[in-house]
């Protein structure tokens, strides 16, 4: 990006940025607002998978999003004084969960399915910290293994001392099987050594 700001030839500034496109904040285009559209050279990030700059990766979706949803709902109807709206609004919930509650949206099953080795490193990005707690807690059963997993965990409710640390074991792992739980601390402008695959558990509107 290429913009001149004096007016005087011999002053320029250049901003560099991978994404100018600020998606969780009403989509704003930086290039635009800052830079005048004025760009010096770009690539999208289909084009750089299509010129074998980053490997494709394999992208697999389940219903398990919709639990998130679930129980959030669910939250709010518990919170409801009892009676009949209360009870009818449970009942819909319950059927609504059954829809969608099938042994191939099961993590395990997932994993099993679609990861013929399973071995690597994971980031695990989860919504809420008590969901990051829940699924830590789970994790050891998400694995047709006898190794050990080890588990890592980050949020800002943790000292950035902690996290660091735990940060630092993660990269510095080398276990067969190791997760490493955040909430939004890892979303961008973080290096995350030698990560294989991600395990999304939570809902995002960027493509990235």
């Amino acid at each position: 990006l290429l913009i001149d700001t004096s007016g005087d030839d011999s002053k320029k500034v250049i901003g560099l940025t991978a994404t100018p496109i600020r998606y969780l904040d009403r989509e704003r285009n930086m290039t635009k607002e800052i830079f005048d559209n004025k760009i010096s050279s770009a690539i999208s990030l289909p084009e750089a998978f299509a010129n074998g700059l980053l490997p494709i990766p394999t992208y697999i979706c389940s219903y398990n999003s919709c639990y998130t949803s679930y129980y959030n709902l669910l939250k709010k109807v518990k919170k409801l004084p009892p009676g009949d709206k209360r009870k009818k609004l449970e009942e819909r919930l319950e059927k609504i969960k059954q829809s969608f509650k099938t042994d191939e949206n099961n993590i395990y099953e997932i994993i099993k399915k679609y990861q013929q080795v399973q071995n690597g490193k994971y980031i695990v990005f989860c919504n809420t910290i008590e969901s990051v707690k829940e699924y830590f807690s789970q994790a050891d059963s998400w694995f047709d293994t006898k190794t050990e997993i080890k588990k890592y965990q980050v949020y800002s409710k943790q000292s950035k001392e902690r996290n660091q640390e735990e940060l630092d074991s993660f990269n510095d792992d080398n276990s067969q099987i190791s997760l490493l739980f955040c909430v939004d601390i890892l979303n961008g402008g973080v290096h995350v050594s030698n990560v294989n695959r991600i395990i999304q558990l939570r809902s995002t509107v960027s493509p990235i």
